[in-house]
């Protein structure tokens, strides 16, 4: 699949691309498999696996004010790159199977709202308990929506917020249960 690099981060080793089709996948610097560094913009081909891009290859450098119109020595001295390392997108590729790994673990991580929306509606069943996992849960799945997969936790979240809003039909119906009793 063809993208664009949208983000790298060099010092966590890590980025985001972009698909042809608007879709966003976290990437790890260990999935990168040409020679060429990442930068912003770059055309890359890569394989989704779930919200992750595998199997990384530099495919075309973004246009820049800076970059030289002839080859530099050192890479005249290296000579051009291996043709699997920044294979054209016309040439097919021979690719392993991709299979999931623990790399997934390394930049993604569980939303801390989507716990304590979870946390708060199984220990809130008064009021304000039931309030407080609805209003996280409901913040937690926006920004796992958000996020192109760095976040995780819509399960707790959705989870938090079913349970936030039985809490609260419970304790509205009590207190009408209530009141109608104190007035017979």
């Amino acid at each position: 699949m063809d993208g664009v690099v949208l983000d790298i981060n060099h010092n966590n080793r890590e980025g985001v691309l972009r698909c042809h089709q608007g879709n966003r996948y976290a990437f790890s610097l260990a999935e990168w498999k040409s020679q060429e560094a990442p930068r912003r913009g770059d055309k890359v081909d890569f394989l989704p696996l779930g919200t992750l891009a595998t199997e990384i290859y530099f495919l075309e450098r973004a246009a820049t004010a800076e970059q030289p119109s002839a080859p530099s020595a050192s890479a005249q001295a290296t000579g051009p790159a291996p043709a699997a390392q920044t294979a054209p997108p016309s040439q097919p590729r021979e690719r392993p199977s991709v299979s999931p790994s623990s790399d997934k673990a390394t930049f993604s991580h569980t939303s801390g709202l989507a716990v304590t929306s979870f946390i708060f509606s199984l220990i809130g069943l008064f009021f304000f308990g039931s309030l407080v996992a609805i209003i996280c849960g409901h913040i937690a799945l926006h920004k796992i929506r958000e996020s192109a997969g760095v976040l995780t936790g819509a399960g707790l979240a959705i989870t938090g917020l079913v349970l936030g809003y039985l809490g609260l039909l419970g304790t509205i119906l009590w207190i009408g249960y209530q009141a109608y009793h104190q007035q017979l």
